[in-house]
């Protein structure tokens, strides 16, 4: 009678099996993508990382919704899959055509604030990095002592989906320390501690 009923219940465990598995994968038959004019539609199957005849799983949509996200070619993605059909709706994100810093002569403060700000020209324009940019620019120029500076971007939107950026910076009056007070140093002069100071800003400092 155990067997019976252990055997019983083992068939019904495997046909619940068969069910949920049948329901959770599907084999991808085909793609079809659209809104993408840029980027080709094979471009973005090998973005999706999958290929006709593989058994897609909810997890396996995640997993190209995330894909074709980081790839930051996309500001929207959608995804269906409906008869076997993996359907990829996509926005691109606009280009960068140019990039502008205006307001620096220095060359050499020009490179370092080139390094700092993550958004290049030819590449995907992505907004929200903007932010981050601008408070980059802010931090280095604020450390070579100009604390009253301003930083505003000016943003164009071109016809063929492109974008041309300005960072227009004002630099403003350069601060300056009058005065340096050691309090509570009894083991070194203050001579010392100065020269010491000095140094380390030295090298910081040595490309302006």
């Amino acid at each position: 009678m155990i067997k019976l009923i252990f055997k019983f219940s083992l068939s019904v465990f495997l046909f619940i099996f068969l069910v949920i598995s049948n329901l959770n994968a599907e084999i991808l038959k085909d793609f079809k993508i659209t809104g993408n004019n840029r980027v080709n539609s094979e471009t973005i199957k090998i973005f999706s990382g999958v290929s006709k005849g593989d058994n897609l799983t909810t997890e396996d949509l995640n997993n190209i919704f995330k894909e074709l996200y980081d790839t930051q070619f996309f500001k929207n993605v959608s995804l269906k899959f409906e008869n076997s059909i993996l359907i990829i709706d996509v926005v691109e994100n606009p280009i960068v055509q140019n990039l502008v810093i205006q307001g620096i002569k220095n060359k050499d403060l020009k490179k370092e604030l080139e390094k700092v700000i993550s958004t290049k020209e030819k590449n995907p324009f992505i907004e929200n990095k903007l932010e981050y940019d601008i408070n980059n620019i802010k931090n280095l120029i604020q450390e070579i002592g100009y604390y009253f500076s301003k930083v505003e971007l000016l943003k164009k939107d071109n016809s063929n989906n492109t974008v041309d950026l300005v960072f227009k910076i004002d630099l403003g009056k350069k601060a300056f320390i009058k005065e340096i007070n050691f309090v509570g140093n009894k083991k070194y002069k203050k001579r010392k501690l100065l020269n010491i100071i000095t140094s380390e800003e030295d090298r910081f400092w040595k490309f302006i």
